[in-house]
């Protein structure tokens, strides 16, 4: 999965971690100190946290990758390694289409985070103008994404999930031209 990006990872650590920095941009309100990223591959979103003054640990299901970003970082394969309530916010970019059960994720999102905790995630949008425009063609539809959301049934994810969602809609990410296009 991550041997894939080549030569061009240095462009996509770059675009990566400037992506992070909007969803941390999103999600660190007053008191954030201690963020945790599930779903962080190599580590450049905890870089860029780190970076940025955060605190970070890391949840990785791959051990390469998770192996990878624990030598900059608090990184384990399992959620479940983590105490309950240790995190002022959750940040999950693009990792609940790859799960099977979303909700038992979003119900361990909620487990880690302290009282008044937030949780910002992405997720490609199927009610997206691309999504609705290309229909099978949509660069999202990928063997790697087993569940698909769009804006009301990722509310209804997170409202059975004990989260109360204040703000659904896109983000900024960064993107370059030459990635767009190896995508599409």
């Amino acid at each position: 999965y991550f041997a894939k990006w080549g030569k061009g990872a240095d462009a996509l650590i770059g675009m990566k971690k400037r992506t992070y920095r909007e969803v941390l941009s999103r999600g660190a309100a007053p008191g954030v100190r201690r963020v945790i990223d599930i779903g962080c591959a190599l580590g450049w979103s905890l870089d860029a946290a780190r970076e940025a003054g955060f605190e970070t640990a890391g949840v990785e299901v791959s051990e390469h990758a998770a192996g990878e970003a624990a030598r900059r970082h608090d990184v384990r394969t399992s959620a479940a390694a983590f105490p309950a309530g240790g995190f002022d916010a959750v940040t999950m970019v693009d990792v609940i289409e790859h799960v099977r059960d979303p909700l038992a994720l979003l119900r361990e999102a909620r487990r880690l985070l302290r009282p008044g905790g937030g949780l910002v995630l992405t997720t490609p949008d199927l009610s997206s103008p691309s999504a609705r425009i290309l229909g099978g063609r949509w660069p999202y539809v990928i063997p790697e994404h087993v569940v698909y959301f769009d804006r009301a049934t990722i509310r209804r994810a997170l409202r059975q999930a004990g989260f109360e969602p204040s703000r659904v809609g896109p983000i900024k990410k960064s993107l370059r031209a030459d990635y767009v296009a190896s995508i599409l």
